[in-house]
Parts: structure tokens; sequence; C-alpha cells
């Protein structure tokens, strides 16, 4: 399947291998963008008797400019290899393949979706408990099946990166919300990516072509790392927050203090802004303990970013205890919900919008 692919799409296969971690082809000359042909081989779904599942799909683009010159002046370059297999390692026994073939039903069920655009996108504001401006709305996934909801996307995100099918569904989210950018000119975005998703090789090269061609785009744009799975290398993830900065992005990192999303990675990564992980505001009710733990890790983050955002703000009581912590950037449901709705292109427009300085 995956040879018939390639060669349908033009390309010239010069190696291939198939060995015990999946199969592996160089190819020469590449009629058909690797950005097309990776979507297309991780988004078309291979069937086997009853079964459906997706390809793991890892790209990159190796070049010499005929002068020798390199990309010092091109921002972010890829690397010369494939990434390593992001997800989780196959495994042996009944147990691994029972929770593989649970995982793969979610996965098919998710990109089948996508592809008959089954897919909605929700908005949710990043407010300022003092005036109410809006330093950004973060883009959240609501999945659709015949006009209900086919999984809570909590539940997804787990299968969808022990797969390492992650890269296609970041790849398709940032995607989307660069159309909503280009769509609106006034109007800051967020949007989420896996840890996985780290790193600059094939999968950013159409995104970061745009965001290059773009400057006022990038600077509307707030990359968020969400840690619900490891970082395959810190070393990576670093340059890819530089290279993010240096086409003018903003970048977050999510659910500071739980899950993988550490002081190591704020100390190495440098984000722009710190979120801290909902869990932290749920505690604060159950004693004056938890209180001072929240305290103490919005004022760790704070030295650590420039900006941070308390998450989970739900009640009166959150918001005025985030704040005085020092969180006067906050996220919750006292300060809406997530909707479909796409308060910037209404009138009146809802609170104030503001600027990165």
């Amino acid at each position: 399947m995956v040879r018939h692919a390639l060669l349908e799409g033009g390309h010239r296969i010069v190696a291939a291998e198939q060995g015990a971690e999946g199969y592996a082809a160089a190819l020469f000359g590449v009629p058909l963008s690797l950005h097309a042909l990776r979507r297309r081989l991780a988004c078309t779904p291979v069937h086997w008797g009853d079964a459906v599942f997706h390809l793991a799909v890892t790209l990159a683009e190796a070049s010499v400019p005929a002068d020798g010159a390199g990309r010092a002046d091109h921002g972010p370059s890829l690397s010369p290899m494939p990434a390593a297999f992001a997800g989780e390692a196959p495994c042996r026994g009944d147990a691994w393949a029972r929770r593989y073939r649970a995982d793969m039903a979610k996965a098919a069920a998710l990109l089948r979706a996508i592809t008959i655009d089954h897919v909605a996108l929700a908005w949710q504001p990043v407010v300022h408990a003092g005036d109410d401006s809006i330093l950004y709305r973060e883009c959240l996934m609501r999945v659709f099946d015949h006009g209900r909801d086919v999984l809570p996307i909590a539940e997804l995100l787990p299968s969808i990166e022990r797969l390492g099918l992650m890269r296609a569904l970041d790849d398709y989210m940032v995607s989307r919300v660069l159309d909503e950018l280009e769509a609106s000119d006034d109007v800051v975005l967020g949007v989420n990516i896996s840890a996985q998703s780290a790193l600059f090789d094939g999968w950013w090269v159409a995104i970061a072509e745009r965001l290059r061609a773009a400057p006022a785009l990038a600077a509307r744009l707030v990359i968020e790392i969400t840690e619900t799975a490891p970082c395959p290398s810190i070393s990576h993830a670093v340059s890819f927050v530089a290279g993010l900065h240096a086409l003018g992005c903003r970048v977050a990192l999510d659910d500071f203090g739980a899950g993988y999303a550490s002081i190591r990675q704020l100390l190495a990564l440098r984000p722009d802004i710190a979120k801290i992980d909902q869990s932290f505001v749920a505690r604060t009710g159950s004693s004056s303990h938890e209180q001072d733990v929240f305290r103490r890790i919005v004022g760790l983050a704070a030295t650590l970013a420039p900006i941070v955002i308390a998450e989970g703000i739900e009640t009166d009581s959150h918001r005025d205890l985030a704040e005085q912590a020092g969180a006067a950037w906050q996220q919750g449901h006292h300060w809406g919900r997530p909707s479909a709705v796409r308060p910037w292109r209404a009138a009146p427009r809802w609170g104030r919008e503001t600027a990165f300085h």
C-alpha cells in the first residue's frame, strides 16, 4: 500500500527497507509535495479485513543548495533525517494488542471525522481579571458523528499520541487556525500542539512557509505546547521554540505543574507564557494549604515566564484568588465557555483585545 501510494504520486523509490519498527523508503524527486504525501498517507485509512487503521508517517526533506549556501537567513531548517517514531513502542501480549485496537478505533473515527468535515472549532478567551481585556482566544476541537459527539477529545488524544498520529492532527489544527487568522486581521488566536510535535521537520514545512511569508500573521499566533506525552527531545524542543520565535510567534507551555510540564521545561524552552494547570485552582477550595500551594506555583511560573495564565477559573472566588496570587490573566468558564461563535466577527465586540508587548 505504501509503495503504491508513493509510485502513484510520481515518486522514484531509490531505496526501501522494512524492519521491526516499520517501513522506510528513500525517494528521489518529489512531483507530489512531501506535505501532500504525508497527509495522504496518514489520513487515508488502510483496510485489512474488517479492521481499519492509519499509518504514522515521518518524512523529512534533505537537499543541498546548488550554491552551497545555508538556510541561516530563512528561519528554521529541517532535520536531514526523519524523526524517531514519536508514539509508544509496540509490545507483545494480548493486553497491548487489545489496547492498540481500541486506540486505533478512536483514531480512525477522529481522522474520518476530519476527512468528512465533521470537526468544529470552539474558542475560549484568556481574559485579564482587572479590565476584561483579551490576550488571545484558544482554539478547541469538537468532533461530531451523525450530529453528535464521537468522543470527548480528552479521551481521544492519549490514543492518538500512543499511535504516533499526533503530528497529522496538529498539522490539521494549526492549519485551520491559520486560515482563521487570515480571515480576520485583528484577532490573536492560540492552538494546542502535542509535545510530540515540538520538532521542526517535514510536518512543519508548509506552516513555516505561511508564517514566514506573513509576519503579521505569525505575530497573532500563540502555539501552546501541551505535555500530555513526554517531549521526545528537549534539545529539539528548544530549537523548535527558538524557530517559532524567529518566525514571530508566541509560545505557551500548557498545564504547568502537571504531567510532563516541569520546571526543567520552563527553564529550557523559555516560553512567553506559562499556563497553570487547572487542577491547582480546583483544589484551592479544600484547604488553606492548597491555596498556598497555588500561590507558590504561580510565583514560581512568574519567575520563569513573562506571562502567567491561571486555567480552570470557574467562580468569583477563583478569580479573586488567582488575581491576588499574581495571575491576572485567566481562563475558564467564569470568563466564557468554549463556543463556536466567533465574537471578533460580531458587533459589538465582547471585551477588548489587547496586544503582546
